[in-house]
């Protein structure tokens, strides 16, 4: 027993050395516990890659950054863990802590097929890039511009250690970065062939080619229903048209059925009024020529004979 309580005080006396020995040399005891522990975490998680396309430092969506970070299983993609404050990402409103799902549709899975979608429509000519990705549980969808020039320009690897990095309370990117940052450099050495020969390859060229033929083919699709859509609804519009033109014509020819039946009902009784103005004018005038037609009485006369002398 006496033996286990002076190894035990041996044992507590060498950590108390180390750690004031640690304190002399001017570390912060924060940082001796921390350190460890932020170490180990660095060492679970994939590897950082250094993207040509947007100047940005991509993880790999992997269980153990899932947990670490609390990404959702359904989301799936690549995570920004830091940007160039100069670079396309920063430019493009693209920031530390975003999750890119894709690229002008395309899926993106693992780190390295941003630069080969990328670099993939650049050999085809096109420079116009839409970014989809998730954002704190949210889609967001981002446009950016990139040339050759700029996907062929060499990334200074010496200030990735000082982007502007996602940074949580339980994530250290400086240790992260020290973790990696030789392993950052041979990624990015070689990376650029990988991305030159699989832009190349049969099955990805295939793979695609296929996916532009699906969404060509939606989009064709949904036109067709709407052009028929559009041709019904003209078709029933005309129908219904042409039914409220004959009701209306209809409508109106009765109209002038009536008023030209109105007008001749006016001008018969016109005709009537006129023939009883007649009547009564001839029966006016019946009297007057009975009048006329009776002779006149002639003065009687005087049968005595002569004029009568006046008795005197």
């Amino acid at each position: 027993m006496f033996k286990s309580v002076t190894r035990a005080c041996a044992r507590t006396s060498l950590l108390s050395g180390a750690a004031l020995a640690a304190v002399a040399l001017g570390v912060p005891m924060a940082s001796v516990a921390l350190a460890p522990t932020a170490a180990a975490q660095a060492a679970k998680l994939p590897k950082p890659y250094v993207s040509r396309a947007i100047d940005a430092t991509l993880m790999e969506l992997t269980p153990a950054v899932r947990s670490q970070f609390g990404i959702k299983p359904r989301v799936n993609g690549v995570l920004v863990i830091s940007t160039d404050p100069k670079g396309i990402a920063a430019k493009n409103k693209i920031v530390p802590g975003d999750i890119i799902t894709d690229v002008r549709g395309k899926r993106v899975l693992k780190p390295i097929d941003v630069d080969t979608h990328v670099l993939y429509f650049l050999k085809k000519g096109d420079s116009a890039f839409q970014f989809g990705g998730n954002r704190n549980n949210a889609r967001f969808s981002t446009a950016a511009e990139i040339t050759l020039a700029l996907f062929d320009a060499v990334i200074d690897l010496a200030t990735v250690g000082s982007w502007v990095a996602y940074s949580t309370p339980s994530f250290s990117y400086a240790t992260y970065y020290e973790e990696y940052s030789s392993v950052i450099v041979e990624e990015y050495s070689y990376s650029e062939t990988i991305i030159e020969e699989t832009i190349t390859s049969e099955s990805y060229v295939s793979e695609i080619t296929s996916e532009e033929s699906s969404y060509e083919e939606t989009s064709e699709s949904y036109e067709e229903s709407s052009e028929e859509v559009t041709e019904e609804s003209s078709e029933e519009s005309s129908e219904e048209t042409s039914e409220e033109s004959s009701e209306e014509e209809s409508a109106e020819d009765s109209e002038d059925s009536e008023e030209e039946a109105d007008e001749a009902d006016d001008a018969d009784e016109a005709e009537d009024e006129a023939d009883e103005g007649e009547d009564e004018a001839d029966e006016a005038d019946e009297p007057e020529e009975e009048e006329a037609d009776e002779p006149e009485d002639e003065p009687e006369e005087d049968d005595s004979g002569g004029d009568e002398e006046p008795e005197l």
